[in-house]
């Protein structure tokens, strides 16, 4: 019996409180699972969980148990890390997880960038716009989040490292058709595109030298994707606020023209995040420390 396998088997029936929602986390059939945790309590000569035929739970002897397998493994990880940062030169995996648009359009070449720098290290990023609490980062192996909203778990560091500037834009094909919009109160008018995490109420709030005004916009298309909503925008089917990384090109070659640009909208911060462990690995601190780097120089975010 592989125990060190048993006791990340073990950790993972109690953190996803059944059988077949572990062997899911872990690509394995539920039956392997239970055979291990089987093989684990036939080991220790002790029941560790009550079943039922829709749940497990604990029994004391398996709450102490639990507790022992954390620490063992957690000090294993430790003693990994110490023995990795005492390399000269990065090697291995990091997993990282970031939201779509903001992956593909300004993330990736960075990354490519970090890794022309290490060759011996290998990036899996992994992108998703799920922001339904903050990841499990621990339990899905990831070294590090990007994420545009801070996380309240004190398992996790959060450490803000930029801000993103988004702005209003539509294509000259528009603005022909339908005419450009002098002031906020114009926009009641115009086709506007809803970023739904950007505004869910449908109100865009804009600032000049005379102070706020927010105006509530309607159009015929909505979406949680930038990347979709800038197709639209491209297409000529409206006006629509979007983050400037995601536009910039586009303002350059003539494709897409500001609207209201006397305006403001509010920057928005955004994070990396990383497991709260007490010896971070030389591969993530040099990750964290290069992003920080690249995101303080604003590339994507001057002013045009």
């Amino acid at each position: 019996m592989d125990l060190f396998r048993t006791y990340e088997n073990f950790l993972h029936v109690v953190k996803a409180g059944s059988f077949a929602a572990a062997a899911n986390q872990l690509g394995v059939s539920r039956s392997s699972v239970s055979k291990n945790i089987q093989e684990l309590e036939n080991h220790l000569g002790v029941r560790l969980f009550h079943r039922t035929t829709r749940r497990q739970s604990l029994t004391t002897i398996g709450e102490n148990y639990y507790g022992f397998c954390q620490k063992l493994l957690s000090d294993i990880e430790d003693k990994r890390i110490q023995l990795s940062n005492l390399q000269k030169e990065p090697r291995g995996i990091i997993r990282i997880m970031a939201p779509k648009s903001f992956g593909n359009l300004y993330l990736a070449p960075i990354i490519a960038e970090f890794i022309a720098q290490y060759p011996k290290l290998h990036v899996s990023l992994l992108l998703s716009d799920d922001t339904s609490n903050t990841y499990d980062l621990i339990d899905h192996g990831v070294d590090l989040a990007i994420r545009l909203s801070p996380s309240l778990d004190s398992s996790i560091i959060t450490k803000r490292i930029g801000s993103l500037e988004w702005i209003l834009c539509a294509s000259p094909n528009y603005i022909a058709q339908c005419g450009l919009p002098r002031t906020p109160d114009e926009l009641k008018g115009h086709n506007c595109l809803i970023h739904l995490k950007s505004a869910p109420d449908s109100v865009w709030a804009l600032s000049n030298h005379n102070g706020e005004i927010s105006v509530r916009v309607s159009g015929s298309f909505s979406t949680n994707s930038s990347l979709a909503l800038q197709a639209g925008v491209l297409r000529g089917l409206g006006i629509a606020l979007l983050p400037r990384y995601c536009v910039n090109e586009k303002l350059h070659t003539g494709e897409l023209q500001r609207v209201l640009s006397d305006y403001r909208f509010a920057e928005r911060p955004f994070f990396v995040m990383f497991p709260n462990k007490r010896n971070l690995s030389l591969k993530v601190r040099l990750m964290v420390d290069y992003l920080t780097q690249q995101f303080s120089n604003a590339r994507p975010f001057s002013q045009l």
